[in-house]
C-alpha cells in the first residue's frame, strides 16, 4: 500500500497528466497566434508524455521519501527533497530524449539545425522546469487535500469512538448502583414474607433483564421505559409501601418516542434518596406527557433532616447523555416545594 497516494487512484494521475498536458499545449499553441506555426499532434503526443512521466517521477520520489523521510520528521526537509529529487528526475527525463534525438539528427540526418548549444540547452531545461513546476505544484496540492481529509476523516471517527466510549461508561454507572440498592430491598424482603420475596425476585429479574438488555443501546421507546418503571416501583412499594406514591400519565401517542434508557429509574430512585418517604408523609412522583414533546418528573420537596452531600451524578448522567444525543437539553427546575426534570422525547431519523 502506498500511503501517501491511497487517495490518489491511477486513473485519477492518468487524467491530471492528460489535463495538465493539454492546458500546456493549449497555452503554447495560444502564444503562437501571431506567428503560426501550425499545429502538430507529434507535439501534443510529446508534451502528453512528458506530463506522464513527470508525475510519475513525482510520485516515486514521494512514495520513497515516505519511507525514509515522512512529513512528520519535518516539513521543509521533506518539502526541499522531495521538489529537488521530483527537479532532477525531470530534467533527466527531458534531456535524455533530447539529446539523444539530436545526436541521432545530427549524425544520420545530417541537420546543421541539430547542434545543441547553450542558448537551446537553457531554453530547455528552463521549459522543462517550467513544466515541472506545474505538475508538482498541482501534485502536491492533491497529495496535501487527500491527507487533509484522511485526518479529517480519522479526526471524525475518533470524535465518534470517544463519544460511544463516554456513552458506554454512563450506562456502566447505572447497573451497579441499581443492584446494589434492590439487594437491600430484597435482604428486608426475605425476613417478612418469603412469598413475597419470591415474587419480588421474579419482578426484579424483569426489571434486570431490562438492564442489561439496555446496556447496548443508547435509546429506548416510551413503552419500554414505562414498562420497566411499573415493575421497578411495585419493588419499590414492597419497602415504603404508602410511602410512596408515583403516577404515570403518558398518553400511547407518545409511546413510540424514544428516551435514553433508565432515565426515569434514576429520576424516581433519585427523589427518593433526597426526600423523606413515609406513609405520614408520603412522597409523590408523577410522570406526565407534556405537548411539547418532553416527559415531566415531578416530585414533591420534602427534605431529610440530615443528608450527606449529593453528588448530583444521577442528574449529570442523564444530562450528559442527551447532550451526546441530541440537540434538545435536561430541564431542571428545584422550587421550595416541588422538584421536576423535564425529559425530552426524542423522535428517529429515518435510516
Amino acid at each position: 500500500m502506498r500511503p501517501s497516494f491511497a487517495f490518489s487512484p491511477r486513473r485519477v494521475r492518468v487524467l491530471g497528466s492528460l489535463l495538465i498536458g493539454l492546458c500546456v499545449t493549449m497555452v503554447y499553441y495560444a502564444a503562437s497566434v501571431l506567428e503560426p506555426s501550425g499545429f502538430a499532434w507529434s507535439a501534443v503526443v510529446v508534451m502528453l508524455l512528458l506530463v506522464f512521466l513527470m508525475w510519475e517521477a513525482a510520485a516515486a520520489v514521494s512514495d520513497y521519501l515516505d519511507r525514509r523521510r515522512p512529513w512528520a520528521s519535518g516539513v521543509g526537509v521533506r518539502l526541499l527533497l522531495q521538489v529537488l529529487g521530483s527537479a532532477g528526475l525531470a530534467l533527466v527525463i527531458v534531456n535524455v530524449p533530447y539529446t539523444i534525438f539530436k545526436l541521432y539528427s545530427l549524425r544520420y540526418l545530417e541537420n546543421p539545425g541539430s547542434h545543441y548549444t547553450l542558448p537551446i540547452f537553457l531554453l530547455i531545461n528552463g521549459a522543462a522546469l517550467t513544466l515541472f513546476g506545474i505538475v508538482q505544484g498541482a501534485q502536491l496540492g492533491m497529495q496535501f487535500l487527500g491527507r487533509w481529509r484522511q485526518a479529517e476523516v480519522r479526526a471524525e471517527r475518533l470524535q465518534r469512538e470517544s463519544t460511544q466510549a463516554r456513552l458506554s461508561a454512563l450506562r456502566q454507572q447505572v447497573s451497579p448502583h441499581f443492584l446494589f440498592n434492590n439487594l437491600n430491598i430484597l435482604s428486608v424482603l426475605i425476613d417478612r414474607s418469603q412469598p413475597l420475596a419470591k415474587e419480588f425476585v421474579e419482578q426484579f429479574a424483569q426489571v434486570y433483564r431490562y438492564v442489561l438488555s439496555s446496556q447496548e443501546r443508547e435509546l429506548v421507546p416510551v413503552a419500554e421505559e414505562l414498562e420497566m418503571v411499573q415493575a421497578y416501583v411495585f419493588l419499590l412499594q414492597q419497602r415504603f409501601a404508602a410511602g410512596l406514591v408515583v403516577e404515570l400519565d403518558v398518553p400511547a401517542v407518545w409511546h413510540q418516542h424514544y428516551l435514553p434508557p433508565l432515565a426515569l429509574q434514576m429520576l424516581i430512585e433519585n427523589a427518593i434518596k433526597h426526600n423523606v418517604v413515609a406513609a405520614s408523609r408520603p412522597l409523590i412522583v408523577a410522570v406526565r406527557a407534556q405537548e411539547a414533546g418532553t416527559l415531566l418528573v415531578t416530585n414533591n420537596v420534602q427534605a431529610r433532616g440530615s443528608q450527606e452531600k449529593s453528588t448530583g451524578l444521577g442528574l449529570a448522567n442523564i444530562a450528559k447523555r442527551y447532550e451526546f444525543l441530541s440537540e434538545r437539553r435536561l430541564r431542571i427546575e428545584h422550587g421550595p416545594t416541588a422538584f421536576t426534570v423535564e425529559l425530552p422525547l426524542l423522535e428517529l431519523e429515518p435510516a
